[in-house]
């Protein structure tokens, strides 16, 4: 009897395999919670730094769970409020459950980036990507200038980029509460003199473009 049982226990077990019941595959990705101090509504957002597609926002306590975080060291990327950001170093383990506890945010960095054409052409639909942020698609105003932050302290790379313009990725390093200038000058999309210019992009006032050289001159 206890034969006959054993042996239809073998057979369910082998069963369930072949039909794909036992799931063997490695597990690469985790979970990481905690609670973040000072969330602000509407503003705070955590994620894994290097992946910006891995995020959310905490709820009205602070507190958060991430899911679908990969397996190994990696950062914690948390921004509180308008003022306050930090990153925190945590290491996941597949199909694990990372607790990160209370994280406090201090006070972050901004960086006023100033483009520079040299030809008088409107940046307006120029973007900045922090590379491996939720600073994704920050807008750049029609003389150039953007606001990027607050960022924790750490190293950015800063992917700009414009219509009528090659694509810059300048790189900056901020500290707690720094205030940091950056000035960046954008190539033509060709580096040379290329001939789309202010045809895509158009001029600042008062100047119009010549549609013949893509240039904007004062008439």
């Amino acid at each position: 009897m206890r034969s006959t049982a054993h042996s239809l226990l073998l057979l369910a077990a082998l069963a369930l395999t072949g039909c794909g019941g036992l799931d063997n595959a490695p597990l690469t990705v985790g979970v990481v919670r905690g609670t973040l101090q000072e969330a602000v509504g509407g503003t705070a957002v955590v994620s894994v730094f290097g992946q910006p597609d891995v995020f959310l926002r905490p709820d009205s306590s602070g507190q958060f769970q991430l899911s679908e975080v990969p397996q190994g060291a990696s950062e914690l990327f948390a921004v509180a409020s308008a003022t306050k950001a930090v990153r925190v170093p945590m290491v996941v383990y597949g199909g694990g459950v990372t607790d990160l506890g209370t994280v406090r945010p201090r006070p972050g960095g901004f960086v006023k980036l100033e483009l520079h054409t040299g030809s008088y052409q409107r940046l307006g639909t120029s973007k900045i990507n922090v590379v491996g942020t939720p600073f994704q698609r920050v807008a750049v105003s029609d003389t150039g200038v953007a606001v990027v932050g607050p960022l924790p302290e750490g190293c950015y790379e800063l992917n700009t980029t414009a219509p009528g313009f090659g694509t810059i990725a300048p790189r900056v390093c901020v500290q707690e509460a720094d205030d940091l200038e950056l000035d960046a000058d954008l190539p033509r999309a060709d580096g040379t003199e290329g001939h789309e210019g202010c045809i895509v992009t158009g001029c600042q006032d008062p100047y119009v473009c010549d549609t013949f050289d893509g240039h904007c001159e004062l008439h």
